[in-house]
């Protein structure tokens, strides 16, 4: 989580002419986020151990 929560702070701190650069970063940080999710729904012992 700490990961997605970087790179979406980063995208938010880039420049307007670095938009291209800014999404892919948030894409980035919602893809994170979840497969973070699906790996808890679908095998919760991987993530609680």
């Amino acid at each position: 989580m700490a990961f997605a929560t970087t790179l979406s702070g980063i995208a938010e701190s880039l420049p307007i002419h670095r938009r291209k650069i800014a999404g892919a970063l948030r894409l980035t940080a919602v893809l994170t986020f979840v497969c973070l999710i699906v790996a808890i729904v679908l095998a919760p012992d991987l993530v609680t151990g």
